[in-house]
């Protein structure tokens, strides 16, 4: 028996056990096992581009083994021959820096992983079909889309039904993804982010139905476990975030931002080194009106340069918007005084004060009649009983002992204890007396200390976005020596923190940096859980906020404002709001924009192209949601014009997610153009009330072309 010294940098072993395929430095060696004390070697193949650095990872899959080297590509040979191995490419642009790769056999997608650039998903089906053609072509021209973070990604896992798509992100947590069909194999579709911190690799899964997945990072192994959806009330729940209303700002946001809601209808945004603010109308959906209002131009609110930070508050009993800079406090009227009920946003009051200190935050009285204004220097409590005469109560200076800036301020629903943050250092304790002046009475010690709020359940409790200790919890039951009650711990950075008015048992967390948006439940103060996370950004995020109707919630980026949707049970779901544009596929627009008592409806076609054979998912657009319709059902006639009471298996209907998917067989062309009719039936939630609603023909020709008519009417 001969003997062989052979270096590998990483194997795969034949589902058959009879051979193993190994990489070393981008070259194949194929070795054969022959029983426990004898392995032979059968062959080797070079890399004729070169040595790698080092390969990392090799799957064989039919015919052909794809090894992926680091820094150098992901090279491919054919085995066919095991005796006679030929090498065929090296991909380096998808194969960039190539740590993992995985082939859907069937479809012939193939998923692989460049750390620094993202998981590449390419199409090979020429690989075996027309190997010559698929070397020939470009690698770009393969080519269907990139799963992108704009983070390392460690390691990759897909569950062996092959429906789920788990990608280790590091210093994150760990993505999944739905693949469960081939339009979300070729464009993964985010479903959630669980929140774990370290480099991650060799995943893997056990247990009935993937149960539980354990991950390795560089000091533990990381075990997880699927839970069932809770179904309580307090529960948000995050998925579907590739469906969503991203509205873009012309400037940069930057840190000189704030937002607020009015009314829940209206959101009023400040921001970017300019002087405007916008207002978007939410009152119809997935029709944002973006107002930009320029109420100045006042060149004193710029010091050196740069336009100090704002504040924004909402008078919501007295209908006033404040809009606080450093030396002055802009009002406007939002009480509505026109036929559409909208509030026009008129200057009523400007209030001057004599210095230039930034203001970072302000709240009211329960009453709203006094006004708390946190600088960052100051104090400073406003009466503001009089509306167009706001007069001084306090100004209070900052405690000597603190070097850095008050960041926050909140108060008790009684009106008679608050807390001020000092950023990175403390939070501040105070009480208030009859003439609603501040008394400072102690502090406490805080790593982050970035925003402070009152608990909306009237609970004595207070919540601070802690930095990287997460979320800390106040006590104030004993107004003289309130406590911690309770810290939960991130591992990320919290800047924000937000209580829905509807979920009085959640946080919203927002950690900027890495863009991660986190749910916790505190229904039980010793055992606060993280109820979901995700990461779905390429920018910073700054705040998330949610409307006291639990309909939407806004996450404000560096220059994007992201809106997310919101079912029952306070589900988030992310609606589409601007068309993407799918790989081989076409999506159409239904546009209910007219309401249905004027008997009247829309439909609006965009992309009007897609090969037969392949999918095409319709998403309806939901604007009649505002009236309380949804598609109840869907009929469809096809030539010979026979009506299908059951909707053939090439077509389907998501009656959660309002999408209709179909992908015409080539059998039903015989040479002649063929003509498909849907029609589509609306039904009331409320009044049960049914309006039948028939599209125009939509005309399939046998040219291996569905050309969809750009607007189809139709009046009643």
């Amino acid at each position: 028996m001969k003997e062989y010294q052979i270096n590998l940098d990483c194997i795969c072993v034949e589902s058959s056990f009879n051979y193993i395929y190994g990489g070393w430095q981008g070259n194949l060696i194929i070795l054969e096992f022959v029983n426990q004390s004898q392995i032979s070697l059968i062959s080797t193949s070079n890399n004729q581009n070169g040595s790698a650095q080092e390969s990392y990872y090799v799957i064989k899959v039919d015919q052909f083994v794809y090894i992926s080297n680091y820094l150098y590509g992901l090279s491919i040979f054919n085995v066919e021959d095991l005796h006679n191995p030929i090498f065929v490419i090296t991909l380096k642009i998808v194969g960039a820096q190539s740590t993992q790769s995985y082939l859907f056999q069937n479809e012939k997608i193939l998923y692989t992983n460049s750390e620094y650039y993202g998981v590449y998903i390419v199409d090979v089906s020429d690989l075996y079909q027309d190997q010559s053609k698929f070397i020939t072509t470009s690698e770009q021209s393969n080519l269907i889309s990139k799963v992108s973070p704009d983070v390392v990604l460690n390691q990759f896992a897909i569950t062996s039904d092959e429906k789920l798509f788990f990608l280790g992100v590091r210093s994150i947590g760990i993505q999944i993804y739905d693949i469960s069909n081939l339009q979300n194999k070729m464009n993964p579709v985010f479903l959630q982010l669980i929140s774990a911190y370290g480099n991650f690799s060799n995943m893997i899964f056990f247990g009935s139905n993937y149960r539980y997945f354990a991950v390795s990072t560089e000091s533990n192994i990381l075990i997880f476990q699927q839970t069932v959806e809770i179904e309580d009330q307090d529960y948000v729940g995050l998925y579907r975030q590739n469906l969503s209303v991203n509205i873009q700002l012309d400037q940069k946001i930057d840190d000189y931002f704030s937002l607020c809601l009015v009314n829940n209808l209206y959101l009023v945004v400040r921001g970017g080194l300019t002087y405007q603010f916008y207002v978007l109308d939410l009152s119809l959906p997935y029709s944002y009106q973006l107002i930009v209002k320029s109420p100045f131009l006042l060149q004193e609110f710029v010091v050196n340069g740069i336009l100090k930070k704002s504040a924004l508050y909402h008078l919501e009993k007295r209908q006033y918007l404040l809009l606080a800079y450093s030396k002055k406090i802009f009002v406007y009227e939002t009480q509505s005084k026109n036929s559409l009920n909208q509030p026009q946003f008129d200057l009523t009051y400007i209030f001057s004060l004599d210095f230039v200190y930034q203001v970072n935050d302000m709240t009211s009285s329960s009453n709203e009649d006094y006004l708390f204004m946190c600088y960052s220097k100051f104090i400073i409590v406003l009466d503001i009983r009089n509306i167009t005469d706001f007069k001084v109560v306090q100004i209070i200076e900052k405690l000597e002992q603190f070097t850095n800036d008050y960041s926050s301020i909140a108060l008790a629903h009684d009106d008679k204890f608050g807390i001020i943050t000092v950023l990175q250092q403390a939070a501040i304790f105070f009480e208030l007396d009859s003439h609603f002046q501040i008394k400072y009475l102690s502090n406490l010690s805080l790593y982050g200390a970035f925003q402070v709020e009152y608990d909306k359940g009237g609970r004595n409790l207070f919540f601070i976005a802690d930095g990287i200790s997460g979320v800390t919890i106040i006590d104030s039951s004993d107004r003289k020596d309130p406590k911690i009650k309770s810290t939960y711990y991130m591992n990320k950075q919290i800047i924000s923190i937000f209580q829905p008015f509807s979920m009085q048992n959640s946080l919203l967390l927002n950690e900027s940096q890495l863009s991660i948006i986190t749910v916790i439940n505190f229904s039980d103060l010793d055992k606060i859980k993280t109820v979901q996370s995700f990461f779905d950004t390429n920018e910073e995020s700054h705040q998330c906020i949610i409307d006291s109707f639990n309909r939407v919630m806004i996450v404000m980026e560096m220059s994007n404002i992201k809106i997310y949707f919101l079912e029952k049970q306070a589900k988030i779901l992310r609606q589409n709001f601007f068309i993407s544009q799918m790989s081989s596929s076409t999506q159409v627009m239904f546009d209910f924009q007219n309401k249905i008592d004027e008997k009247k409806i829309k439909l609006e076609a965009q992309n009007e192209y897609a090969q037969i054979g392949e999918d095409c998912v319709i998403y309806f657009f939901p604007y009649y949601i505002q009236n309380q319709y949804q598609i109840q059902s869907l009929k469809v006639f096809y030539e010979p014009y026979e009506q299908q009471n059951i909707l053939p298996s090439w077509i389907s209907l998501d009656k959660v997610y309002q999408v209709m998917q179909f992908n015409p067989p080539k059998e039903l062309f015989t040479g002649q153009n063929t003509t498909l009719l849907f029609q589509i039936q609306l039904q009331t939630i409320f009044e049960n009330t049914d309006f039948i609603l028939t599209s125009l023909p939509l005309n399939i020709s046998s040219a291996n072309s569905l050309l969809i008519h750009q607007k189809l009417v139709k009046k009643y």
